[in-house]
This record gives C-alpha cells, structure tokens and sequence, in this order.
C-alpha cells in the first residue's frame, strides 16, 4: 500500500515552462500568476498534484516551491508591488559595486554611501 507522500509524489505533474514577461502562465486552461515578478521571462518547472485538483499549482526554483494564483486583472491594476528580493549565491553574495566605491570616493562619502 502507498503512502499519502508516496501517492503525492506519483500524482504530480512537472513541466518546464516559460515565465511570459507579465508574470503570467497557463495551467490547464487558466491564467495563473507569480507574485515574484522578477521570474518574468524565466523558464522554471511547474508542477501540479493531481491528488487535490483544488490545490493550485506552483512553480519550483531554487529548491522551493513558489505558489501561483489565478490572475485578478482587477485587482492587479490597483496592486502595490513590493520591490523584488533577491537573494544572491556565491560570488554574486559580494556587495561590492566599484562604481558607488569610485562616486563615493569623489563626493567624499563615507564607503557605507552615506554623507560626513
């Protein structure tokens, strides 16, 4: 006998898709949204469990699972969007921007960017 993550595992859908650059996809017929918007235009798995048909589906990237929702065009007009949080690996970790150090340097700023 299967177990319930067993069956889960078996009754999940992947697929690669791309991201369209509004934020936007199509799942079974339906418009669904990424509230990440700086996915847009990315191409990520999409996944969805046909274990709870109503359980929306969701995208995957980088080790998580990101939830869709079905797109409200009336409420996106009005929507506040937060500004995109990314979080950097490796040698993209370094917060370094020679340019702010060099700008900076010539304003006599402090390296922190902040005034004396």
């Amino acid at each position: 006998m299967l177990s319930e993550d067993e069956l889960e595992r078996a009754l999940t859908v992947r697929t690669e898709r791309k991201i369209r650059a509004d934020g936007t996809l199509s799942v079974g017929g339906q418009d669904w949204e990424l509230t990440d918007g700086w996915l847009a235009g990315t191409k990520l798995t999409v996944a969805r469990s046909f274990v709870d048909l109503q359980r929306p589906p969701w995208v995957e990237h980088e080790d998580k699972q990101l939830p869709l929702r079905l797109v409200d065009p009336v409420a996106n007009s009005t929507r506040k969007r937060k500004p995109s949080k990314r979080t950097r690996k490796g040698i993209d970790a370094v917060d370094f921007d020679p340019n702010r150090v060099r700008v900076d340097g010539m304003l006599g700023r402090r390296p922190s960017g902040g005034g004396r």
